[in-house]
């Protein structure tokens, strides 16, 4: 199952290294239901981003369902279960699609939205860019993995792609957000 939207440029974030190697932060980054369209596990997110290969230390990656349809500068999407981290995350040289395996499944409900959080403290020292989609209200961030609240909301998501295993059958449906020639036969 593929959703296509259009790319409409890059962000610094969730990547966005403000101090160097001591820096961190957190990002928010809201997907609505009709762009998902289905129920399913959750075992794999790809990122789309241009070149430069760069490290983020301590990644942690949590998923969850909301009925809201907007993010905001008063609060953290809560509730969240973490699926991923903490770990080194490496993000390779060449442009395109990167995926991160998670290592706690999430089961997709179809019926809310999808919050996909992204925190990481520690880094190779410089700033690398995520390719995303212009979308109102929908991606908050905090130059701090532990910010009480985000500092800024912006009007874009990031380009994702999610492996599924639906509900009703045993094999992997992808579900693709943002830009892409992308070849889902290469996938296992």
């Amino acid at each position: 199952y593929s959703v296509s939207t259009t790319d409409d440029g890059n962000t610094n974030y969730p990547w966005y290294a403000s101090g160097g190697a001591t820096s961190s932060a957190r990002t928010q980054i809201l997907y609505l239901q009709p762009e998902i369209g289905q129920a399913g596990t959750i075992d794999k997110i790809w990122f789309s981003k241009p070149g430069d290969s760069q490290y983020y230390d301590n990644v942690t990656i949590s998923l969850g369902h909301t009925a809201s349809a907007t993010l905001s500068t008063s609060a953290w999407e809560g509730g969240l279960t973490q699926v991923f981290g903490p770990e080194r995350v490496t993000l390779p040289a060449s442009s395109g699609w990167y995926v991160i395996d998670v290592q706690n499944k999430f089961d997709y409900d179809n019926s809310n939205n999808l919050v996909i959080d992204i925190r990481w403290n520690g880094c190779q020292g410089s700033t690398r860019t995520s390719d995303y989609e212009s979308a109102t209200n929908r991606f908050a961030y905090a130059n701090d993995y532990q910010a009480s609240s985000p500092s800024s909301v912006a009007g874009r998501v990031l380009n994702l792609k999610l492996d599924m295993n639906t509900k009703s059958d045993a094999g992997a449906a992808y579900v693709f957000f943002g830009w892409s020639d992308f070849d889902s036969s290469a996938i296992d």
